[in-house]
């Protein structure tokens, strides 16, 4: 969810000035300000306008204990409160109103801190957690908590249940979990999760009611990353924790994802296409496509190498588009690429349909670009021994079809392998 618009309450002419400015500038957002309650109200009642979050003084001439955040969050809105006060009580209060977060006017970073806040809002709606608890009245508590910070949230009430859940997605960011549940308990939960491979990254917090070192030792050493007393944490210390563990899986994610993505096109690279698919060789019959742009060489020189990658991501958002269901598709390298699919689909068909597509007309952001291109085909199908293999036999019935006039598809089909690898 990114905020297109953004609802500022302030009647001071300098601090909205200021906010005003900055978040236009560093959200790409626009931003309506209210000076006061009365305009707030004409403003939420306004249809041609719609907002999820707000910024909000604390203090207005007309709303002094806060009653424009009530406004605001019983309109649904995600509401970062302003204020001058700097105090234990005003904190208090303030939290009690279900806002995202809090500013104190007196921080020199407070225009930067309150644009950080926005966006981090923004890209919490892409984060996705799993609460675990048996007591309703907990799991209430932590998804209410979590989706002020405007994550996705779902709640199980067993371990059990939970495993069921991953099972069944990959989208997962964090995992917030009991300890004492009926079955499994939280720290069972954490060793299964941690025995499977595929959730290796996943952040888990441990939560429990009780209050010792022990407990916090027994997530820690099942797998969690982290540990929260549910009577005495600060919401403060609670929205850190959770916000951290998250950004420390998307950084493992994204850095694995960079070891196996083609920098370019977005698809998988060399190394990812022979490490996913290696085991489909033992079990399926498969067709192994190689596809390679005619004359490319010819378009880096005639209109420059930014045509040339232009045409490569053109390419490869073709191959997405048209292969089939299932497929691996992958970028092999320079202007080769490479399809592996099952016996569901008949490969001719298949590979003529995409070669066909790959030769409609383009549509070049300029004159600099090329209009057209084509790409020949290799492939074969069958019981095939290994990728390794298959691509060297893809290859040579590519070259075939490039001194065969290009534009064209060669491919022929593998006898079933007596003892497949």
């Amino acid at each position: 969810m990114s905020f297109k618009s953004v609802l500022l309450v302030e009647d001071s002419e300098q601090f909205g000035k200021q906010i005003k400015r900055t978040i236009e500038v560093t959200l790409q957002a626009q931003v309506f300000w209210c000076k006061n309650d009365a305009e707030l109200e004409t403003a939420l009642f306004d249809p041609s306008i719609s907002f999820n979050l707000a910024i909000c003084d604390y203090h207005l001439p007309d709303a002094p204990e806060g009653e424009a955040i009530i406004r605001l969050r019983q309109a649904g809105l995600l509401t970062l409160v302003v204020t001058g006060k700097d105090d234990e009580q005003t904190r208090q209060d303030i939290w009690k109103l279900g806002v995202s977060d809090y500013f104190h006017k007196g921080e020199t970073t407070i225009f930067q801190d309150v644009a950080s806040a926005c966006r981090r809002l923004s890209q919490n709606r892409k984060s996705k957690v799993l609460i675990v608890d048996d007591s309703k009245v907990a799991c209430q508590v932590f998804s209410t908590l979590l989706k002020l910070q405007n994550y996705q949230v779902d709640v199980v009430h067993s371990g059990e249940e939970a495993l069921t859940k991953l099972t069944g997605s990959t989208d997962y960011d964090l995992l917030l979990t009991d300890y004492n549940m009926q079955g499994m308990t939280g720290a069972e939960l954490c060793k299964e999760l941690r025995r499977q491979p595929r959730f290796s990254d996943l952040a888990i917090i441990g939560i429990s009611s009780a209050d010792t070192p022990l407990m916090a030792a027994r997530f820690l050493k099942s797998g969690a990353n982290d540990f929260i007393v549910k009577q005495s944490y600060i919401l403060e210390e609670f929205f850190v924790r959770v916000q951290r563990n998250i950004e420390m899986t998307k950084l493992i994610r994204s850095v694995r994802a960079a070891a196996t993505t083609d920098y370019l096109t977005n698809l998988k690279n060399r190394r990812a296409l022979f490490s996913d698919t290696k085991p489909w060789f033992r079990t399926q019959t498969l067709a192994v496509a190689v596809i390679d742009i005619d004359h490319f060489k010819l378009i880096n020189d005639e209109y420059g190498h930014q045509a040339g990658d232009w045409v490569l991501q053109h390419l490869a958002e073709v191959l997405e588009e048209h292969s089939p269901d299932g497929a691996m598709v992958a970028r092999l390298g320079g202007e080769e690429f490479c399809i592996v699919f099952g016996d569901e689909h008949d490969p001719d068909e298949t590979l003529e349909n995409l070669r066909v597509e790959i030769a409609q007309p383009l549509m070049p952001p300029s004159d600099a670009f090329p209009e057209k291109i084509t790409a020949s085909i290799g492939y074969v199908f069958g019981k095939l021994n290994s990728l390794d293999d298959a691509i060297r036999d893809a290859d040579r019935l590519l070259y075939q079809a490039k001194n065969e006039g290009r534009n064209c598809i060669r491919g022929e089909y593998s006898h079933p392998q007596a003892d497949p690898v």
